[in-house]
Order: C-alpha cells, then sequence, then structure tokens
C-alpha cells in the first residue's frame, strides 16, 4: 500500500530553521543579495569588495 506524504513529511528536519520560526526570525534559506538592500549598505559593500579588489591586484601586481 503506498502512502499519501505531504511535502512537510518529505523535508529533512532543520533544527535551525525550526527555531528561527519558532522565535519569529526570519528563514535562512533566503540568500543576501547586495542589490535588495538600502543605499547606504550598498555603497558600503561595494567599497569592501573594491578594496579587496583593488589590494588583489596590487599584491598581484608587486610580486609578478
Amino acid at each position: 500500500m503506498k502512502e499519501n506524504k505531504t511535502s512537510s513529511e518529505n523535508e529533512i528536519f532543520n533544527p535551525l530553521k525550526s527555531d528561527n520560526e519558532a522565535m519569529g526570525f526570519p528563514s535562512s534559506n533566503k540568500k543576501w543579495h547586495l542589490k535588495q538592500q538600502p543605499k547606504g549598505i550598498r555603497y558600503i559593500g561595494y567599497t569592501i569588495i573594491t578594496f579587496f579588489i583593488i589590494i588583489f591586484l596590487t599584491v598581484l601586481i608587486l610580486y609578478l
């Protein structure tokens, strides 16, 4: 006999997701996208990314 299981019964139990849902925090399954953040946070993020790229290129140029 084949049992009909719901999709929630087929999911693997994730204790962190369960705790976050119980406490009302957002789910950890959502990805963090820089373009969806407020302008100030975007500018800080782009500045940090640019800084690391410049440092990487500087080290690459100086040591090659």
